[in-house]
């Protein structure tokens, strides 16, 4: 019976919908014609109780700062929100959090205006606390 069950974990683990793909097929799903619009219903509340489960989301502030992350997230260029999304991983980021990965040095000193990976950037601190972006050399 244990290896039942380690099966289910792992099927489960593999079949699992990400908090993106939650978040989009709320954003993104229609009633089919033959769907009552009670069971649309129905459907959407599940989405969502499934993607604020994936985003532990479980009270009203956690409501608010996941509703004005995401909303963050759909208002930095593309670029941008890879580097902010590929630092979040799969840890639950704040909306202030992200506005701090949004706004960072970081993430200007490697990427160009028009969204090009400069790569390699780092930023150093002078005498008088300015910073100024120095190349890494590659060996």
């Amino acid at each position: 019976m244990g290896d039942v069950q380690q099966i289910k974990n792992v099927l489960l683990s593999e079949i699992t919908l990400t908090s993106r793909e939650y978040r989009a097929r709320f954003n993104t799903d229609a009633r089919s014609p033959d769907e009552t619009r009670a069971l649309f219903t129905s459907r959407l509340k599940n989405l969502w109780g499934f993607y604020m489960k994936s985003r532990e989301c479980d009270n009203f502030d956690k409501l608010v700062d996941l509703i004005v992350a995401d909303r963050l997230k759909d208002s930095v260029s593309d670029p941008c929100l890879k580097y902010c999304l590929s630092l979040e991983g799969s840890k639950v980021l704040s909306s202030s959090e992200l506005a701090t990965l949004a706004d960072s040095d970081t993430f200007d000193a490697n990427y160009s205006s028009d969204g090009k990976y400069r790569g390699n950037a780092v930023l150093s601190s002078t005498e008088d606390g300015s910073r100024s972006n120095i190349t890494r050399l590659q060996f």
